[in-house]
């Protein structure tokens, strides 16, 4: 998995995982589909992404049971989404009373099901988790 501070970005993605299963998101550039960064989060934990450049990203995921760190992979019960709708971080300028300030994007993830079905997900291939160009 990638470092989550190597990237360089003014944008921030909040993960929520309330499910009973550890999980591995993945932003992929959606023109390049080369994966940005990939964040481990634990069951029942949130994860933070702080420096997401501008861009539009496909948001996967895996999540399962016992991770082998060898394999890059879940052993037990693994499965494999993403999200339909692409995130797309683009920082605004503003300006206020004569001074310009800069408005990033803030976006924040559900693993769990959304009841409102707002984050809707689709079931992917391990194939396509793991393609890597």
């Amino acid at each position: 998995m990638l470092d989550p501070l190597i990237y360089e970005g003014k944008g921030r993605m909040s993960i929520e995982n309330d499910t009973t299963r550890d999980a591995v998101v993945k932003l992929r550039d959606d023109r390049t589909q080369e994966t940005i960064v990939s964040i481990y989060v634990k069951a029942h934990h949130q994860a933070e992404l702080p420096k997401v450049p501008d861009g539009v990203f496909q948001l996967l995921f895996t999540s399962g049971l016992d991770w082998d760190s060898e394999l890059q992979n879940f052993t037990q019960q693994p499965s494999y989404s993403k999200f339909v709708s692409p995130a797309k971080f683009i920082t605004k300028v503003n300006e206020q009373n004569g001074y310009q300030y800069e408005q990033p994007s803030h976006w924040t993830i559900y693993l769990q099901p959304s009841p409102t079905g707002v984050d809707r997900v689709d079931s992917i291939s391990e194939k396509e988790f793991s393609n890597e160009k």
